[in-house]
């Protein structure tokens, strides 16, 4: 099985790193749970 380059979890990663530089605290915050709750999904379905 080929894997994606970059994989889902680090394009996630490097979307919430440029967006930490740019939003305040507190809307940092709710990006990083909407991006918790995304990983959660995809995990789940992952595999059926």
């Amino acid at each position: 099985m080929k894997v994606a380059n970059p994989t889902i979890n680090e394009a996630l990663a490097a979307f919430l790193a440029g967006q930490k530089k740019a939003l305040g605290a507190g809307t940092f915050r709710d990006y990083e749970g909407a991006v918790s709750l995304l990983r959660h999904s995809l995990d789940g379905y992952a595999y059926q």
